[in-house]
C-alpha cells in the first residue's frame, strides 16, 4: 500500500549540498562538463525528468511506497540515483524512518549478499581498486573523475555486517554509509567517494559465482596487505589532504592494527571501532543515570568479542 501521508519536500534540505558554493543541480540538468562531478551517476535525462522538485518527489515516493519487499525498494534507490541523484536523496529526506532502513541496515545485508547479481551490467556508483592495482593506485584515483571529495568510506569487504567475507559485494556499505552521511550529516553527496579494496576474497562460494566481479583468489597475505594498504592511505592523503577516510567492515585482524597506523597521521577513523564504542558508552552512562546505579556499579556482558563489542569494552573499562 501507498503511504499518503509522507511529507513532501519542496526542496532538498542537506546544508552541503545547497551551500551557496554549489549551484544547486534541482535548478537545471547539468551540463556535460558539469556532470563530471558525477562520476558514477549518469547525466540527467531532462526530457525524462519532472522539472518541478515536489512534483518529481511525490512521484518517486509513490513508486517506492507501491514496492513491498525491501531488497526491491533498495534497487529503486539505486536506479534512482542513477538517473536523478537530486531525486534520489530528496526522497529519502521525504521519510527517513521508511528510507533509511532500506538505504543502510537492514536492507544493504541482503543487498550486499546479492550486489553482483544487483548491479550486473550496471555502473555501481563507487571506485574499485584492486590489490593487483598496487603501485598505480594514486594513478587510479587522479582519473577516477571524482573532484574535491570530502569523505571516504572504503572496505575490504572482509567482515560485511555479521554476514562475513563477502569480497567485493561488500560495496554496498560504503555506498550507503555516505548516503546516511548525505542525508542528515550534510555532506554533498557529489563530494562522497564509497571505496571497495578488492584484495581476493575467501568466500569460494563467491569466487566460483558467475556474476562476481571480484578477484577469485583467496585474500593474499599480510605481507602484501599492509604495503598495498599503505600506498593506499597515503595517496588519498596526497590527493585530497582535507578529506575524511573511514575504515569500514574490516575484519578483526586487520582494523585495530590499520585504526592504530594511521590515526595520528591522517583524517581517519574506524566506525565500528570508535563510533560503537562512544555510542554504546553514552547509551551506557546515561542508562545508569536513569537508573540511577553508575556504571561502575554495572555488571555488563559483552555478547561476541568483534571489533565492535572490543572497543565498547575499552571505552566503558
Amino acid at each position: 500500500a501507498i503511504n499518503t501521508n509522507v511529507a513532501t519536500p519542496t526542496a532538498i534540505h542537506t546544508p552541503a549540498l545547497l551551500s551557496p558554493k554549489i549551484e544547486s543541480p534541482i535548478k537545471k540538468v547539468p551540463t556535460a562538463e558539469q556532470s563530471s562531478i558525477f562520476p558514477s551517476s549518469s547525466v540527467l535525462d531532462a526530457p525524462t525528468l519532472i522539472e518541478d522538485t515536489e512534483l518529481r518527489v511525490r512521484k518517486y515516493t509513490k513508486e517506492f511506497f507501491s514496492i513491498q519487499a525491501p531488497i526491491d525498494r533498495y534497487e529503486y534507490l539505486m536506479e534512482l540515483r542513477a538517473r536523478d541523484l537530486e531525486g534520489h536523496f530528496a526522497l529519502l529526506l521525504s521519510d527517513l524512518s521508511s528510507t533509511l532502513p532500506v538505504a543502510y541496515t537492514p536492507t544493504v545485508g541482503e543487498a550486499c549478499q546479492k550486489f553482483d547479481i544487483l548491479f550486473d551490467g550496471k555502473q555501481v556508483p563507487g571506485l574499485y581498486i584492486r590489490s593487483s592495482d598496487k603501485g598505480q593506485v594514486r594513478s587510479l584515483l587522479d582519473t577516477s573523475g571524482y573532484q574535491d571529495v570530502e569523505i571516504i568510506v572504503v572496505s575490504d569487504g572482509s567482515r560485511i555486517l555479521g554476514l562475513g567475507d563477502l569480497g567485493t559485494n561488500g560495496m554496498g556499505i560504503p555506498i550507503g554509509k555516505l548516503a546516511l552521511y548525505s542525508a542528515v550529516g550534510g555532506f554533498d553527496p557529489r563530494r562522497t567517494l564509497p571505496i571497495l579494496l578488492d584484495t581476493g576474497t575467501n568466500n569460494e562460494v563467491l569466487r566460483a559465482a558467475p556474476a562476481y566481479t571480484g578477484l577469485r583468489t583467496s585474500r593474499i597475505p599480510d605481507a602484501e596487505y599492509y604495503p598495498f594498504l599503505e600506498e593506499f592511505v597515503t595517496a588519498v592523503a596526497e590527493k585530497w589532504p582535507q578529506a575524511v577516510l573511514q575504515f569500514e567492515d574490516f575484519s578483526n585482524d586487520h582494523c585495530f592494527d590499520l585504526l592504530d597506523k594511521y590515526r595520528h597521521r591522517f583524517r581517519t577513523f574506524n566506525d565500528d571501532i570508535q563510533g560503537t564504542g562512544a555510542v554504546i558508552a553514552a547509551g551506557l552512562v546515561n542508562a545508569g543515570k536513569v537508573a540511577r546505579v553508575p556504571l561502575q556499579q554495572q555488571r555488563i556482558v559483552m555478547y561476541g568479542a568483534g571489533s565492535a563489542a572490543i572497543r565498547v569494552a575499552d571505552t566503558i573499562r
